[in-house]
């Protein structure tokens, strides 16, 4: 590199060398390369140079680069990227660092990928606002904005201002915001829970997948669709379109998502569509999936990836009361957070610790921990359904410990939230009623939450949580001793002990391997006034 980059012969090269090396200024690294011996030698050195004799330094080891490295580039990308730029050259520059963005998104380097784009913008700003600038600028943002949702979440600053600008140069130049802007804006859009919005980008994705036949593309698209439809508790919807980016997803396409759209779509897909399946009543389907995706993401390595399909694992372990599952899945993720740090999962960490906190009997410990994670998220989600998730983990937290007043409030408040928080209307209203019921509340009040648990479960397919709560409305009214209204209480047409037996739900409100729930220790009628006192 140095003969191609001075234009010297080799023998005067090495006399050269050989005399800065007996001087001790340079010493040898490695068999061919050679390094000052100080790096305060190198800094006066590189000072002594005029400007002018910088620049063409820097564009002739730029030259010497590409030569040596032409049949492939990307290992020194960077290098020729930083040296076209001081040579003053900022349109190769720009060229060179979105090539070594792409290089470090390859090794799953993602924060500095946005560093090398974020340079990459800097440089493009000093040039005049031409057309083909603008396109760059354009092309560049698309690209920043995919990896800034990950790495900051999905409402950061920097996000919101990448995509605005993206957005006023496609009006400037007159053209339709690229694929990987409109999935940024569709998932930025989930945070906000703005599912009108999100619906209208997954509908965009789609018909430029159908437009220009992009089998890429199509995948995205049902993923946005089908995330669209989960987080509104549109099950069969949902389950639809996950499917559809399952059995569509192609290996050899595994590069091209991962570039463009910052993440593996069969991976996010599979663990969504094992809750999805649970939610259907099928869980024996659901842990199958949910470890397809777990395998899927242990394959690939891709951090984000992994991450999400650990989060979505933890809920299903939730959801089934397998305290176990959620402490294991909880850790994984720790140790992922611990190597690739992201906000999301930030968030994610703290919610399921404090649920194991709650656990381990640290029940007031663990209750704020939520809480605080609840707090953080409640203008805008750092990741799409963050909200919900803290909800849903403070509601089940407030079931394990008995502590009916906070799940009562935590219950009224997601009602009264909507948005994202309805997946789990039928949950929410079911342990709605439960805490009432152990705080002694009006027996009809108890019981119409039951029925609007029910009503919603049944409208959203969510066949779990139908029997969850005609089995808590079964056990309610037991307790109360109205046996002859106590059939009433199974789902229409079906025995409950049967239907428990063929969805392999292992019994109301518990499972086998969780610890039997404060609330299911209701007391009945002739001790309630005990209660209250306790309470």
């Amino acid at each position: 590199m140095l003969t191609l980059a001075s234009g010297l012969d080799e023998e005067t090269l090495v006399r050269g060398l050989d005399e800065l090396w007996r001087r001790r200024i340079i010493r040898e690294q490695g068999v061919d390369a050679y390094d000052f011996s100080h790096d305060k030698i190198r800094e006066v050195a590189y000072l002594a140079l005029s400007p002018a004799r910088r620049r063409h330094h820097h564009l002739r080891v730029a030259q010497a680069l590409r030569r040596l490295y032409a049949d492939d580039p990307e290992p020194v990308s960077g290098q020729l990227a930083m040296h076209y730029e001081r040579a003053g050259v900022a349109d190769e520059a720009v060229t060179w660092y979105g090539r070594a963005a792409e290089a470090a998104q390859r090794l799953y380097a993602n924060a500095e990928a946005v560093r090398l784009l974020e340079r990459a913008l800097d440089l493009l700003r000093t040039l005049p606002a031409i057309p083909e600038r603008q396109a760059q600028e354009l092309a560049v943002l698309a690209a920043l904005s995919t990896q800034l949702g990950w790495i900051d979440g999905w409402a950061s600053e920097r996000l919101d201002a990448a995509q605005r600008r993206a957005l006023d140069l496609a009006r400037e130049l007159g053209v339709e915001p690229v694929p990987p802007l409109l999935l940024s804006l569709a998932l930025a859009s989930l945070a906000r829970r703005d599912f009108a919005a999100v619906r209208a980008f997954g509908e965009r994705l789609h018909a430029c997948g159908e437009q220009d036949s992009d089998d890429v593309l199509l995948i995205e698209a049902d993923y946005v669709r089908g995330i669209a439809a989960f987080w509104q508790g549109e099950f069969a919807s949902a389950r639809g379109h996950f499917k559809a980016a399952v059995y569509g997803y192609r290996p050899e396409d595994r590069h091209a998502h991962l570039l463009r759209y910052g993440s593996d779509p069969k991976v996010i897909c599979l663990s969504r569509l094992g809750n999805t399946l649970w939610f259907g009543g099928y869980p024996e389907a659901a842990v199958r999936t949910r470890d397809a995706a777990l395998a899927l993401a242990d394959e690939i390595g891709h951090p984000f990836s992994r991450a999400v399909a650990l989060v979505f694992a933890a809920l299903l372990a939730l959801e089934m009361h397998d305290a176990g599952g959620v402490r294991v899945y909880a850790a994984m993720l720790t140790a992922e957070q611990a190597q690739h740090g992201a906000r999301p999962n930030q968030v994610a960490i703290e919610h399921f610790d404090g649920y194991v906190d709650v656990l381990d009997g640290r029940a007031a410990v663990g209750i704020k921990r939520i809480q605080r994670t609840l707090d953080d998220s409640r203008q805008v989600d750092h990741a799409p359904g963050l909200r919900a998730r803290s909800v849903r983990v403070l509601l089940e937290a407030c079931a394990a410990c008995g502590d009916a007043r906070t799940g009562l409030a935590a219950a009224d408040r997601a009602l009264a939230w909507g948005g994202a928080d309805r997946l789990w209307e039928a949950e929410t209203r079911r342990l709605r009623a439960e805490f009432l019921a152990v705080l002694g509340g009006p027996a009809s009040e108890v019981e119409a939450e039951f029925g609007r648990a029910l009503q919603v479960a049944r409208r959203q397919e969510a066949k779990m949580f139908e029997l969850r709560t005609a089995a808590s409305l079964l056990r309610h009214r037991m307790e109360r001793g109205d046996g002859p209204r106590a059939s009433e209480a199974c789902p229409p047409g079906r025995d409950l002990r049967w239907t428990f037996r063929r969805t392999g739900h292992p019994g109301p409100a518990r499972s086998r391997r969780a610890p039997r729930s404060k609330l299911e220790e209701r007391p009945t009628e002739r001790s309630r006034n005990a209660t209250r006192t306790t309470l």
